[in-house]
């Protein structure tokens, strides 16, 4: 019988019933086990049916300040607008409230905000809730709920094309914004497909690929850890905009040139690498065959540095797999840097030479000087 409630209840979307306190409670605990900052400084919107019954909306008002976030939004979805029909009772909450409208209460969604303590009893909860009502009955594709549509495909196996397919479908459908898919790991085509995809859409359109693994710490349940593999160039997006308003400044102008260039000159060459679209930006990257990791060639104009180096972002695992080589790896390849960087997100295994953008005359050695260093670099990584 318990079974086929739940299942009643999930097939009419009912989801005060069939989500209880201590499955939430359970559930978060073991990202708060993992990570006890994961939601400090973060605001947390709930679409619920009804925040007022809603277990969620209750979880984290009451561990608001225990998780330290910033705001709560909680949305209900109009009582008239349900597929599912149940008789309706204004709530004591809603009807003692002075703002209470009989003829908005079933036609109207509402919202329920927490950030600060009004009752002030020195602490923020459930207590300090505060809402109204909204001007639409609360549908989460609402631009008045959600704003931006996100779409996340869940795929749980490695990316293969018809999902990818799926998703593009998907996000052309409902206008989705925000497109995530969450992978167990991320083929090269498909990353490079996830970068074309963010190179060639506007500033409001932003692709993510997220590899998930499982971790557990001691005797800790598993919780999801998320590898970030491809996402919007920030600065790619920015640089459409400044296009229209013709904000660059002299470096960056020099920047796009100097890439340019090197894009050519390694065309010309037909050199064995994965050219990609050229900003004007201080590094061009190459990708090689692996989505945790590429090659980055950077310029820096303050230094006068040429770099060349292996960039490895959100994955201590892999730097540890080629520093376990390492002896093999510095036996080929002389003058390595190996920068593991343990505060930092990214680790990077680096080869800089001196080099000044300014000197255009000379721009085709330091073509060739990142040319082979990546070619270097990309036949020895690839084998581990």
């Amino acid at each position: 019988m318990a079974n086929k409630n739940l299942t009643a209840a999930k097939k009419a979307k009912n989801d005060e019933f069939y989500t209880q306190y201590h499955d939430i409670e359970k559930e978060i605990n073991a990202y708060i086990d993992f990570n006890p900052d994961v939601f400090r400084d973060k605001t947390i919107l709930l679409p619920c049916d009804d925040p007022e019954w809603s277990n969620f909306t209750k979880f984290f008002s009451q561990n608001f300040e225990r998780f330290g976030l910033k705001k709560l939004i909680s949305t209900s979805y109009a009582a008239d607008s349900k597929l599912y029909k149940t008789s309706y009772q204004v709530s004591m909450f809603e009807e003692s409230a002075p703002h209470y409208d009989a003829k908005k209460t079933k036609k109207h969604g509402k919202i329920f905000t927490l950030d600060h303590d009004i009752s002030g009893d020195g602490k923020i909860d459930v207590n300090d809730l505060e809402w109204s009502y909204l001007k639409g009955d609360g549908d989460f594709n609402s631009a008045e709920v959600g704003g931006r549509k996100v779409i996340i495909e869940n795929q749980l196996e490695k990316t293969d094309h018809d999902h990818l397919g799926k998703l593009i479908t998907y996000a052309s459908g409902l206008e989705a914004e925000i497109i995530i898919w969450i992978v167990k790991d991320v083929l090269e085509e498909h990353r490079q497909a996830i970068d074309w995809l963010n190179e060639h859409t506007d500033e409001n359109i932003n692709f993510f690929a997220i590899r998930m693994e499982l971790w557990k710490i001691g005797e800790s349940l598993a919780a999801p850890k998320f590898h970030i593999i491809s996402k919007p160039n920030d600065w790619s997006k920015a640089v459409k905009q400044s296009i229209q308003k013709a904000e660059f400044t002299d470096t960056k102008l020099l920047q796009q040139e100097f890439w340019d260039g090197f894009k050519s000159y390694a065309q010309e060459k037909n050199w064995k690498l994965r050219l990609r679209k050229t900003y004007p930006q201080h590094w061009y990257d190459l990708s090689f065959g692996r989505s945790d990791c590429h090659i980055a060639l950077t310029i820096n104009s303050q230094k006068n540095e040429l770099g060349c180096e292996i960039y490895i972002p959100n994955s201590p695992e892999t730097y540890q797999i080629f520093k376990d080589h390492k002896l093999e790896i510095d036996s080929i390849i002389d003058g390595l840097d190996w920068m593991d960087l343990p505060t930092k997100k990214a680790s990077r295994i680096k080869k800089v030479v001196s080099g000044d953008l300014s000197k255009t005359e000379i721009w085709n050695e330091y073509f060739q000087w990142l040319g082979e260093w990546a070619l270097k670099l990309q036949e020895v990584f690839t084998k581990y």
